[in-house]
């Protein structure tokens, strides 16, 4: 079957959490069912509530060295290495509230698609994360939501 266009871009948002990583098989799938598409891969890195410790969180392009080196490795290991030749794939990270950044960066890129992993949680009524929540009330697009199994 001939690849039909149905997301241009795709953001995949990652925790590097197990139900991350196993969600990602969806977001492979649908760039691969979807003609050109391109995978976006996001972490965000949490911001610290305290204020004394946010003179020590600089902009994205001052991020410690060793700190973005490490989620480098992160996304190669648990996610670039299963991308398959010729997958239009790229990689984003930015500092600040989950929720806010993604919404953000849907705007900026014009995103067809959120992709992420949902954890159970052992409180009933309780389905979703705080990040997971902010976005869905508020992203101007489509959102695949993959639960923990």
């Amino acid at each position: 079957m001939e690849p039909i266009t149905l997301f241009s871009k795709i953001l995949f948002c990652t925790d590097f959490s197990r139900e991350s990583v196993a969600a990602f098989s969806y977001a492979l799938e649908l760039c691969r069912t979807s003609k050109d598409a391109e995978i976006i891969l996001f972490h965000v890195i949490p911001e610290p509530d305290a204020q004394f410790w946010k003179t020590y969180i600089y902009e994205l392009d001052q991020i410690d060295e060793k700190a973005k080196e490490a989620i480098d490795q992160q996304f190669a290991e648990d996610y670039l290495s299963r991308v398959p030749a010729g997958t239009r794939v790229s990689t984003r990270v930015a500092v600040g509230n989950a929720g806010q950044q993604v919404i953000s960066l849907v705007e900026k890129e014009k995103i067809d698609l959120i992709v992420m992993g949902r954890k159970r949680k052992k409180s009933p009524g309780v389905f979703f994360g705080d990040s997971a929540k902010a976005t869905l009330q508020k992203a101007g697009c489509p959102i695949l939501v993959i639960p923990e199994d």
